[in-house]
């Protein structure tokens, strides 16, 4: 098993092809939350346990390049990926984006871009704590 993926994107369809894809064929352990609010206090409470961040920009209480600049300041330094409808990738990348990826894309694609990163970063991960609250 894989090191946990946050996943924040508030659409429920492609949440959950994601969530399929990402645990039954990456073979990653992922968490999912539909708002920035909810990333950011699941961030607060283990952030350094996940391996990495699948994240929308276009979220109901926020931009998700605004969360990622925000994640940034904290210190967070784990692989951060965005997904947009937008090609606005320059923006992504200002905001501290370490990959970026234009709806639609191949679910082939996001796992190598997700692997490629993990390559990079895997001993910074750690363990992830016996229990997580879920974030409202």
């Amino acid at each position: 098993m894989h090191s946990p993926i946050l996943l924040v994107e508030d659409d429920a369809d492609i949440r959950g092809l994601l969530f399929e894809v990402l645990t039954e064929v990456g073979g990653f352990l992922v968490y999912t939350v539909e708002t920035a609010s909810a990333a950011q206090a699941l961030m607060a409470g283990c952030g350094d346990s996940f391996a990495a961040v699948v994240l929308d920009i276009s979220l109901p209480d926020g931009d998700g390049r605004d969360l990622c600049a925000s994640l940034r300041r904290q210190g967070f330094h784990l692989p951060v990926i965005l997904l947009s409808g937008e090609d606005d990738i320059v923006r992504g990348f200002e905001a501290g984006a370490d990959d970026y990826l234009v709806k639609p894309f191949g679910i082939a694609e996001l796992l190598a871009r997700i692997a490629a990163q993990l390559r990079r970063t895997a001993p910074q991960v750690r363990p992830m704590p016996a229990r997580i609250e879920q974030a409202a």
